[in-house]
């Protein structure tokens, strides 16, 4: 069951020797009552997936986020596109449902539910080789 944190509702949190913490919000539920968004740890990459109730004040934590999060329109169910995969997760019980694996940078979801879109980027190179004659 996630657990209730407290944190200023934006701006830096602070951790000393860590370089700061700082919230991302990103969704806002469709019935307004929630504020998700990630909390992002300085210098690394990784983020959890912050719950902000505006009723009770209140951050709830859900580890298994780790990304930038979406809300359905249910107001309870969240996709967040984690750096991996695409994860489907419930804000009451913190489960993380796999969707799709993907290296998506962002989600979005259609109001009926029924279409998401996604930011994928690939990085491809090649390496030439030439003999310089003197």
């Amino acid at each position: 069951m996630p657990q209730p944190l407290k944190y200023p509702l934006l701006g830096d949190v602070g951790d000393e020797g860590q370089g700061g913490q700082s919230l991302q919000p990103r969704s806002w539920s469709p019935d307004g009552s929630t504020l998700a968004g990630g909390l992002t740890f300085y210098p690394t990459p990784n983020s959890v997936t912050l719950l902000y109730s505006f009723a009770s004040g209140k951050y709830t934590a859900l580890p298994e986020g780790r990304g930038w999060p979406a809300w359905l329109s249910d107001s309870r169910r969240l996709l967040v596109a984690r750096y991996d995969q695409i994860v489907l997760l419930d804000s009451r019980t913190g489960r993380a449902t796999p969707v799709l694996d993907t290296a998506a940078q962002g989600v979005s979801v259609s109001r009926d539910n029924r279409w998401v879109s996604y930011i994928e980027t690939r990085a491809q190179s090649d390496v030439w080789m030439a003999k310089l004659e003197p």
